[in-house]
């Protein structure tokens, strides 16, 4: 630990739970003692059952993850309620809180974040359309969101986005499933770039898809292909893109 404490320049840290709790529950609250200017990133992988609080207040990133999602609903009660003012990414992976305590969390630290991964964190509530009006509510400042949700429809995914997002938001991540290839129809594309084009606020709109099997078949079709080319040339998309599961998306 103290080699940690005297590192002056320290940007990322990375934790494993997997082993022994108790080594994480006595170093991460330590890192309070670093400086303002050093503690950048932090991740805690394999979290089960509890979330080693606290954790450093000038956090700009934070990563939770869960690799077999055995945690229980609880494990977030704690962190709702702590506030971090510099936090511009928060990520969760195979980790999903009750719906309560994230909007909890995000009333307190959403005003500063630029991306939010969500994976399947909305298909937990009772109105995941709702609960993502919410989160841009709290989120004024968010540019980019990553989303696995099989049960929203993505024409009502894509009204939300048009009609509630924040001026600064420009990117949707989200993974293939064979639902999206059955609502994206030539129509909704179509409505939707033309409503991105007319809001009052516009950047060019990036749409990334990640299909682990490339199994999609979006771009095979003519009349699909004709509409997203035709959008890009115009200025309204800057990307879309189908891409395999990587560390960016």
């Amino acid at each position: 630990m103290n080699l940690i404490l005297s590192q002056n320049k320290l940007k990322n840290l990375i934790f494993h739970q997997s082993h022994d709790r108790e080594v994480l529950k006595s170093i991460i609250p330590l890192l309070e003692k670093l400086s303002d200017n050093t503690s950048v990133k932090l991740g805690v992988y394999e979290i089960k059952n509890f979330i080693p609080l606290p954790f450093p207040k000038n956090l700009r990133e934070l990563l939770l993850a869960s690799n077999n999602g055995n945690f229980t609903e609880d494990t977030f009660k704690e962190l709702q309620r702590v506030i971090f003012p510099n936090l511009q990414v928060l990520i969760f992976s195979y980790l999903v809180p009750k719906i309560e305590h994230f909007n909890n969390f995000l009333e307190r630290n959403g005003e500063n974040l630029r991306k939010l991964y969500l994976e399947d964190l909305l298909s937990t509530s009772v109105s995941g359309y709702d609960d993502l009006k919410v989160i841009f509510v709290n989120c004024q400042h968010l540019e980019s969101i990553k989303l696995i949700d099989q049960k929203m429809d993505m024409k009502e995914l894509l009204n939300v986005i048009v009609n509630y997002s924040p001026k600064n938001f420009f990117k949707l991540i989200h993974h293939y499933d064979h639902q999206m290839e059955l609502q994206l129809l030539p129509e909704v594309l179509e409505w939707f770039f033309m409503s991105w084009s007319n809001r009052e606020q516009q950047k060019p709109f990036s749409l990334i898809i990640i299909d682990f099997l490339k199994s999609s078949k979006i771009m095979k079709d003519h009349e699909k292909k004709k509409i997203i080319e035709n959008y890009i040339k115009l200025g309204v998309i800057r990307k879309f893109r189908f891409v395999v599961y990587n560390e960016d998306y």
